[in-house]
Parts: structure tokens; sequence; C-alpha cells
């Protein structure tokens, strides 16, 4: 075993609080952790961007790295990543060539020597963990978020280090000594995403109590309602807010610090909030939704749409440190591991121009329990996506325990991309890069817009082509492939809303929203269903174009509910010749060994009217994960 240079981890306890009245007020309590990276030969300090990371390791179909540069001595090791465990931090894992198991949360790299990074954990007893690599280039050496690793200039990555210390809330410093051990090779892992480094468990906290469905049907609509609406009980988590809290609470972000200790973290909002909405400790999910740009490709990391590697369709979570004033959130982690280059002007600049950004940030709802006993239905939703506001179309859910008796759906039918407006010419549907306006702008997956009141418009797409109304009509959007093949939520950090159908002499349908649910455990006799359909035109003479499903993520641990629907259909083609709507992404993640309930999945295209064309399908995806039984 050969001794390599000890690293010095420097430790800030941050505390914030909300004081709400001298009977509800609550401290979290923060770690800030300065790690130096040790020093190597031969190895130049960088002064690049860093951030949380999702750092690639060995997996079916991860990185190949080059064993051929192995480090054989400590000295060897020039390229560091860092991995924070302990207590409620073990939503990700991965196996050690030795036999064991390492858990964490937290976690960044890939690191030069000698390089410093801040990482944010909530204090406590922690077990810190360093892994090291030898890089054959600089270069290699670098962050990651959307690509994979250079393995050929990277070699296997080994622990180095594994030290368990209480992060206190005070200041202080914690010595790690690293060797390296060859027989302590880092092998498959499997990294919980979106996670974006702010919510460890992807389960929740729990941080917002139990809601129970009261009624024969009960609603929480996003946007309108609070937990404490009519028809629903909720009983509040300890030391939080009462049933005043919003749910699904959602604004734009139109602006994002780029330099500085909180460059990517700092973000100002469209309008003013209060702490019913976000308050410290709150899970936010950030996502684009859309933009524009006349320098290069929508998705090009620096030149796109949004800059700072926020391609189309990506979207990470992390969790409300402060409101430094009522329109702005400090966030715990990054939105970017790039922020220096976020093209900001575009974030203020309305749809429907040569260069603009939209990005929603959505709040988190995490329950202890959602209940909804027999004879009870609940259906809870987001608000309609609006263009306009840049808010509303998504939904992320964390529930510990969803006991269903009765019937309990969750739906985004129709909270996607605007269909188009009736007129002459009428407006294409809403997509990517368009709110929906009559055929200038370019929109990805909207559905053309016919141009007399006798031509049909053409329909959304998605995961499937939108379906072609009847002769020169508006054409259907295209598949959109923003990713190496289509996107899925767990695998690709990529969901996109159905697009609208275009305006013909009614109006399109609208495409599907997006919902993820993560539930540790789905049981009961009762059924759930998740669906983001997209929606049927409008008909007449001719008919609008049909929306495009949306997409549905579901992870869970354990399901023994009696039946689980999960949809993400094109709209079927309205009267007057419309063709389909194409089909969304359906993704399942689950433990094998937890599920036993009956699954339907669906993510077809819409059938067509006359001589309209048929939508095309979507893609279902469902994976067993043995990673996931072991999350406490």
């Amino acid at each position: 075993m050969d001794h390599i240079r000890r690293a010095t981890v420097a430790l800030t306890a941050i505390s914030s609080f909300l004081v709400l009245s001298t009977a509800c007020s609550k401290k979290d309590d923060v770690g800030r952790m300065r790690i130096v990276m040790p020093t190597a030969p031969a190895t130049s300090k960088s002064n690049g961007s860093f951030a949380l990371q999702s750092v690639s390791a060995q997996s079916a179909n991860g990185t190949s790295w080059n064993s051929t540069i192995n480090p054989t001595v400590g000295s060897d090791i020039n390229c560091f990543a860092v991995f924070v465990g302990g207590g409620e931090l073990g939503a990700n894992s991965c196996s050690i060539s030795n036999g064991t198991t390492i858990s964490f949360g937290p976690h960044v790299g890939f690191l030069k020597a000698g390089e410093e990074i801040f990482v944010d954990t909530p204090a406590g007893d922690r077990t810190i963990y360093v892994i090291g690599l030898k890089s054959a280039t600089a270069a290699a050496c670098s962050n990651f978020t959307n690509s994979e690793p250079d393995g050929a200039n990277l070699s296997e990555p080994f622990l180095i280090a594994a030290q368990r210390s209480n992060i206190p809330s005070g200041q202080s410093t914690l010595t790690i000594n690293a060797a390296l051990d060859t027989g302590k090779k880092v092998q498959n892992c499997n990294f919980i995403n979106p996670t974006g480094g702010g919510q460890q468990n992807p389960f929740g906290d729990k941080r917002d109590g139990k809601i129970i469905a009261a009624t024969s049907f009960a609603y929480l609509d996003g946007g309108m309602d609070n937990l404490g609406v009519s028809g629903i009980n909720h009983i509040s988590g300890v030391g939080q807010l009462t049933s005043t809290k919003m749910f699904n609470s959602t604004r734009r972000i139109t602006g994002i610090a780029t330099t500085g200790i909180d460059a990517g973290k700092l973000v100002s909002l469209s309008s003013a909030v209060s702490t019913t909405e976000f308050e410290p400790g709150d899970e936010v999910l950030w996502y684009v939704a859309g933009g524009t740009s006349s320098l290069g490709a929508p998705d090009d990391p620096t030149l796109g749409a949004c800059g700072g590697s926020l391609f189309l369709g990506r979207f990470g979570t992390s969790k409300v440190v402060s409101l430094p004033n009522s329109s702005q959130l400090l966030l715990e982690s990054a939105i970017s591991s790039s922020p220096s280059t976020i093209r900001t002007a575009n974030l203020l600049t309305a749809p429907n121009t040569n260069d603009y950004c939209t990005i929603i940030i959505t709040r988190v709802s995490s329950f202890e329990q959602i209940d909804v006993p027999s004879g009870m239905s609940l259906q809870i939703s987001p608000s309609p996506f609006n263009y306009t506001s840049g808010t509303g179309g998504i939904m992320a859910i964390r529930a510990d325990i969803v006991t269903i008796d009765g019937d309990l759906y969750l739906s985004a039918n129709g909270a996607g991309f605007a269909g188009g407006g009736a007129g002459a010419p009428a407006n294409q549907g809403g997509g990517l890069g368009s709110s929906g306006v009559p055929g200038y702008f370019s929109n990805y997956n909207g559905g053309g817009g016919g141009n007399t009141s006798s031509i049909s418009g053409g329909s959304g797409s998605n995961a499937g082509t939108g379906g072609d109304g009847s002769a020169n009509s508006g054409s259907g959007g295209a598949v959109v492939s923003h990713c190496s093949g289509i996107c899925t939520p767990f695998t690709e950090k990529k969901s996109y809303f159905g697009g609208g159908g275009g305006g013909a002499y009614p109006s399109g349908g609208n495409g599907g929203g997006i919902v993820l649910l993560f539930a540790k455990t789905i049981s009961g006799s009762g059924n759930l269903h998740i669906k983001a359909d997209g929606l049927t035109g409008g008909s007449g003479p001719s008919g609008g174009g049909s929306g495009a499903g949306g997409t549905v993520g579901l992870y869970t641990k354990s399901t023994t509910v009696g039946q689980i629907t999960v949809q993400a259909n094109g709209g079927n083609g309205a009267t007057g010749g419309a063709g389909g709507g194409g089909g969304g992404v359906v993704d399942i993640k689950r433990c094998p060994a937890g599920w036993s309930s009956v699954l339907n999945t669906y993510a077809n295209g819409g059938t067509p009217n006359g001589a309209g064309t048929a939508g095309g399908n979507g893609l279902v995806n469902i994976s067993d994960d043995a990673a996931i039984c072991s999350i406490n």
C-alpha cells in the first residue's frame, strides 16, 4: 500500500433560519466542506468552474476505463472524486472489488490535484469517500454532467480514502489520509437521477406530512391549491408549515448568477414569492422548457438557447438555502456546470424571438404519506404550462408511503405545450422552440397550422411523430431527439412536454405535461393512474391538430397495489381530417423483488380522422434495478 499526500477538508456549517411565528420556526444545519485535492507530481492547478456533478462509473452502458494506465504508486494519482455518505445520504452506491459497497449522497468529480471545491451537506455523522484515478491528459480530468468521461485517457477508479467524521455546526478542519490499494477498485455504480445533489433520498424527507382524501372525488391542483384544500385532510410534518403551504409552486427563472461563490446557485424569479410557496429546506426542480438560438443549434453547450450546458429538456433538483429577497432563491447546488457561459439575456426574453430561453423552477412535494381510502378518489395535477409566464406543466412528487384503497390519479393530461389558436392562417402548435405562431419561428415538435378554414392542422410530437392532417394541411411535428436516442428522465435526465396540435378552423389540442413520482411503497386494494396524454383538437370543417403525449416517470421500491396504469398517449384526430398526436415517454424504474401489482403501460400515437395520418408510437421503458431495493 503506497500512501498519497493527505487531502485537507475545511468544514464550515451554515445555519439557515426561517421564523414564521414564535410557535413555528425551524433550523436547517448545512455543513459546507471546502475540499482541497492533494497535490501530485507534474500536475498543474486549474481555475475551472466547480459544481456538484453526477460522476459516471463503470456500468452496463458506462465508461470503459483505460486499465493500461492504472496507477501503481500513490504519486500516480492526479484526478479525484469525492462522495459524502452517512445517515440519510445513501441514495447512490458503488461496489468495490474487495466485496464491499459504499453508499452516498452528494458527489463531485473529477478534480485535478490541487483544485478546490465546496460541497454542501447536512451536518451530522458522515463518511467522506475519496476516489482516485490516473489521468493521461489534463483535459481528461474534468467535470462531467452531460456525457461520459474520457475513459481512453483515464485509469480505472480506486477508493483511496473512507473516513467517518461528525460534520459540526462550527468551523473545523478534517484531515483525510488517502492511500492507494489496488484491491479497492471502484466497479459498478448506481446513481439515482434526477437528484442534482439537492435531494439525497429519492423518496424525500417527508416535510409535507400526510394528505388524506376525504371526499368521493378530491382535487389538488398545482398553481391554485394549498395542501389544506377542501376535500383533503392534511397533517403537517413536524416543524413544518401548516396546511397553508402551496402545492406545486412554480416560477420562471429570469436570471442566474454567473460569477462568484453563488454562481449557478443564485436565481432570480419572474415574480415575488412567499414562504408558503418556497422556504429554506424545500426541494425544487428546475426544467429547461424551451428556447431558440441564432448563434447555433438549440442544444449547443455554449451557443444554444440557454448556454451553460442547459440543454432543452434538461432538468435537475436542488434545495433552497435561503430567500435573499422576495424574488430570489439561493440554491444548495448549482444548476449548471459552467455558469459563466449561461446566456443570461435570453432568460428574460419572451418566446417567439430568435434568442430566448425558458427555465421553470417548481417546488417538489415530499409526503410522508398519500392516503386514498376505499370509496374515495384523489386527483393531483400541475397547472398547465404557460409559455408567456414560463410556469406550470411539470409535477414531481416524492412519497414514503402511498396507500390506495380507492383511486389515485396523477394527471398532466393537456398540461404541456398549448395547441395553436384558430384562424386563417392558423397558429402552429406550441413546442420547444415556440409558443405557437403562424409558422415563422421553429417550434421543433408542435404541429403546423392550417392556412385556411378548410385545411386541418398538423399534430404535435414527442417520442412519436405527429400525424399530418388531410391533404395540404399543416405538417405533424418530428420526433424529439435531443439525446443519443429517445430521451428518458431517469437515464438521460431529460423530459419533454408533448407538442401542441396546429390550429385550423378550430384550435389544436394541448400536449401532455410531465409527471415524476418517486414512491417508496405503493400498497392497497385500489388503483394508481399516472397520465400525461395529449388532447384531441377541435372538430369542424377542418380539424385542429392533436396534442402529443408528454412524459411520465415512476421510480418505486415496493408496489402491492391493485393495478398501476401509466400512459402518455397522443390525442386522437379530430373530425375534419386531423391526424393523431405522437406518443410520449413512459419510464419506470423498480425494485424487481418488490413488484407484485398489475402494470398497464401505454405511449401510443393517436388514431387519425379522415385523410389524416396516425401519430407515431412513443417509448415505454421498464427496467428492474436491484439497487433500488437497498434504499431505506
